[in-house]
C-alpha cells in the first residue's frame, strides 16, 4: 500500500481520515487498493445534499438559541451525509464546503484544514474554498498563513466574518490603517452588531477621521454607556476635531469617575489649555505631575501656563525644572527665550533661541522666533535671514510675511516691505498686523 506523506499520515483512520486520504488520491498520491467508493445517482446526490444542508442550518439555529446537545445531533447527522457524498465523488465541492462548516462549528479546525488544503490547491481562485481554509487556519492559531486567504474574500459582503476576524487581527496589531476597511464591510453587512461601532470608531480615531469616530462611537455608547475605553476614545476625537467644549464636558465626567488615572486628568488639563485657560489647567497639571513626576511633556506644559499668566519667576523655575530627563525639547529654550525677552534680557533671548532652533532646525515657530528676538535686539539683517528659512518651509503663513516686513522696514527696504505686508494681507485679508504694516510704508513714502 502506498504511504500517505505529511500530516495525513498521523492519527488513526477514522472516517474523516478515510476521507483525507482519499483526496490525497486526488492530487496524485496512490490509493489503498482495498479501498471502494460507493455510487450515487444524481437524485441521491441532491437529496444527500439538501438533507445535509437542513441539518446544518437548523444546528446553527440551535446554537444560536444555546441548545448544545440538539445542535450536535444535526451536526452529526449532516457529517455523516457530507461524509458519505465525498466518499462517492472527492471532488464535490458543495460537500467538502459543508463538512468543512461541521467540523468549524465542532472547532476540529486542523481536520477542516486538512480537507480543504487539497481543494485549495486545486483551486485558489474559489473563495468558498479559500473562505473556509482561512478561518480553518485562522482559528488554529495559523494567522499567518489565514490572514492572506482571508483578505483575498473579504472585499464580498456575504463573508462578513472573515471580515470581522481581519478587523480584530489587525486592531490587536494597531495596523489601523490595513484594518480599517474591513471594519467598514463588516459595519455595512451588520449594521444591528452595535458592539462592532466601538472597534470601528477605534479605527477612524487611529486613522484621524474624528467626525466618523465620534458618530460611530455615539452608537455604540447608546447601548453601551458604561465602557470607558469608548468614553475616552471619543473625547479624544472630540477634542481632535476642535470641539473643546464638549471634549471639556466628557472629561470632566470622566475624571469625576476615575479619579485616579492619571492620563485623564492630564488630557483635561490639555483642553483648558487649548481653550485658553491656564487658571484651570494648572492645579489640573499639579496633580498629574504629583503622581508623574517624570512627565516632561506636563512639566513642560506647566510651565508654559505660569509664563501665560505673566508669573514670569515660576515659569523661569518651572522650565528650568522641565529640562531634566528632556535637555534635547526646543519648546522648553523656547519658553525660557520668551521669558528673557519679557524681562528685558535680550542677549539671554537670543542665546536661548538660537538653542532652540539648533535643536529644530525644521521647526517654522522656533525658526521665526529666533528671527523676531534677533529684530528685537537690533539686528534686523540676521532676523531677516531666520524669518525667510521659515518662510521656505511654510509659505503660506501670513504672519511670518508681517514679520518679514517689519524686518525690511528696519533695514530701509520700504518697497520690499510693503510687499511683504501685502503677500501676508492676501493671504489673510483679517490679519491687522498686516494692514497696519501696508499703512505704515504707504505713509513713510507720503502716499
Amino acid at each position: 500500500m502506498t504511504e500517505v506523506p505529511g500530516a495525513l499520515a498521523r492519527g488513526p483512520v477514522t472516517p474523516l481520515r478515510a476521507l483525507a486520504i482519499v483526496l490525497a488520491v486526488v492530487v496524485g498520491v496512490g490509493a489503498p487498493p482495498a479501498f471502494a467508493a460507493q455510487t450515487l445517482s444524481p437524485r441521491e446526490i441532491q437529496r444527500l445534499l439538501r438533507v445535509a444542508r437542513d441539518d446544518l442550518e437548523s444546528a446553527r439555529a440551535l446554537l444560536a438559541q444555546d441548545n448544545k446537545r440538539g445542535a450536535k445531533e444535526r451536526l452529526d447527522e449532516a457529517e455523516a451525509a457530507y461524509e458519505k457524498l465525498l466518499e462517492a465523488n472527492p471532488l464535490e465541492k458543495e460537500a467538502a464546503v459543508g463538512l468543512s462548516s461541521v467540523l468549524f462549528l465542532t472547532r476540529r479546525y486542523e481536520d477542516g484544514i486538512r480537507l480543504l488544503e487539497p481543494f485549495y490547491q486545486a483551486h485558489e481562485d474559489d473563495h468558498d474554498i479559500a473562505h473556509q481554509l482561512g478561518m480553518h487556519m485562522y482559528r488554529a492559531g495559523h494567522q499567518a498563513s489565514a490572514v492572506p486567504l482571508l483578505e483575498q474574500v473579504a472585499a464580498d459582503p456575504g463573508r462578513f466574518d472573515a471580515s470581522w476576524l481581519l478587523a480584530v487581527h489587525f486592531y490587536h496589531d494597531a495596523q489601523w490603517a490595513r484594518g480599517l476597511p474591513h471594519a467598514e464591510r463588516y459595519v455595512a453587512a451588520r449594521p444591528d452588531d452595535i458592539r462592532a461601532y466601538g472597534v470601528l470608531g477605534t479605527y477612524y480615531l487611529k486613522t484621524e477621521r474624528y467626525a466618523d469616530a465620534v458618530n460611530a462611537l455615539d452608537g455604540y455608547l447608546q447601548a453601551f454607556p458604561d465602557n470607558v475605553a469608548a468614553r475616552i476614545n471619543r473625547a479624544n476625537a472630540l477634542f481632535r476635531m476642535g470641539r473643546l467644549d464638549r471634549a471639556a464636558v466628557e472629561y470632566e465626567a470622566l475624571v469625576a469617575k476615575h479619579p485616579d488615572r492619571m492620563r485623564l486628568v492630564y488630557n483635561l488639563a490639555a483642553v483648558r489649555i487649548q481653550q485658553g485657560r491656564c487658571e484651570d489647567a494648572l492645579p489640573l497639571l499639579e496633580r498629574f505631575i504629583a503622581r508623574e513626576d517624570k512627565d516632561g511633556s506636563a512639566r513642560y506644559f506647566r510651565a508654559d501656563c505660569l509664563l501665560r499668566l505673566g508669573r514670569l519667576e515660576a515659569a523661569q523655575e518651572a522650565f528650568e525644572g522641565a529640562r531634566e530627563g528632556a535637555e534635547n525639547n526646543p519648546w522648553i529654550y523656547h519658553g525660557l527665550s520668551r521669558i528673557a525677552l519679557q524681562a528685558g534680557r535680550l542677549d539671554e533671548a537670543v542665546a536661548q533661541a538660537r538653542r532652540a532652533a539648533e535643536i529644530a532646525p525644521a521647526e517654522v515657530e522656533i525658526l521665526a522666533w529666533l528671527g523676531t528676538v534677533l529684530r528685537k535686539s537690533g539686528n534686523p539683517s540676521e532676523a531677516l535671514t531666520w524669518h525667510d528659512k521659515a518662510l521656505s518651509l511654510d509659505a503660506g503663513q501670513a504672519a511670518l510675511h508681517v514679520e518679514r516686513g517689519r524686518d525690511l522696514w528696519l533695514l530701509g527696504r520700504l518697497d520690499d516691505a510693503l510687499g511683504a505686508f501685502t503677500q501676508a494681507h492676501t493671504s489673510d485679508p483679517e490679519l491687522a498686523t498686516a494692514t497696519a504694516g501696508i499703512a505704515a510704508v504707504r505713509t513713510a513714502r507720503g502716499i
